[in-house]
C-alpha cells in the first residue's frame, strides 16, 4: 500500500478488507499509515477505513516534521539479525523525507529501524520500520518512500528483502 488520503468505492474497500482477513500479507510503504483517512466526509459510494494504521499497520500516524530536515537512519537496537535487514547496511544513511511521527507503535511490532531528525532545536527519534502480524498475515511498515529513498541501496535492499519476508519466501 503505498497511497495517501484516499477512501475506496465500497467494493473495493470490501476487498482490501477480505484479502487482510484472509491472513495475507502486506507492505506498506511510508504514507500508507493514513491512506485511508481523508480528514474529511466521504462522497457518496466511498468508504474510509480511518484507522487503519492502528490497525493493520501496528502505528499511530500523528504528523511529521520538518521536511528540511529529512530523517537519519539507523537499525534499531537488537533488530539487526532480522531477515528484513539481511545484507541491509549497518552503517546510518540519511534520508531527504521528512521524518513520521508514530510512537507509540503497537508492542507486539518488532521494531526494525529508527529515524531520527531535529525539531524545534530537539533530536526526536521515531520507529520509521517494523514488521507485525495482522490477522495471520505478515505486515512489513515504513515511513520511508520519499521519492529520493528509492535511489538509496540500503531502501532498495529494505524492500526486497521485506516483500520476500511477507511473502514467506
Amino acid at each position: 500500500v503505498y497511497v495517501r488520503r484516499k477512501a475506496l468505492p465500497k467494493d473495493q474497500m470490501a476487498m482490501l478488507h477480505a484479502y487482510l482477513d484472509a491472513g495475507k500479507p502486506l507492505i506498506g510503504l511510508r504514507t500508507a499509515s493514513h491512506a485511508f483517512s481523508t480528514k474529511k466526509p466521504s462522497p457518496p459510494g466511498m468508504e474510509q477505513w480511518e484507522t487503519f494504521d492502528g490497525d493493520v499497520l501496528g502505528g499511530n500516524y500523528h504528523g511529521h516534521g520538518p521536511n528540511k530536515a529529512g530523517t537519519d537512519v539507523s537499525v534499531a537496537p537488537g533488530a539487526a539479525d532480522h531477515p528484513i535487514l539481511q545484507d541491509v547496511s549497518r552503517d546510518a544513511w540519511h534520508s531527504t523525507g521528512s521524518l513520521y511521527y508514530a510512537s507509540p507503535i503497537d508492542p507486539s511490532a518488532k521494531v526494525l529501524l529508527n529515524g531520527s531528525a531535529k525539531d524545534k532545536g530537539q533530536e526526536r527519534v521515531e520507529p520509521i520500520a517494523w514488521a507485525r502480524t495482522y490477522k495471520g498475515g505478515r505486515v512489513f511498515y515504513t515511513s520511508l518512500g520519499h521519492v529520493d529513498d528509492f535511489q538509496q541501496p540500503q531502501f532498495q535492499r529494505l524492500l526486497v528483502n521485506a516483500v520476500r519476508w511477507a511473502t514467506g519466501r
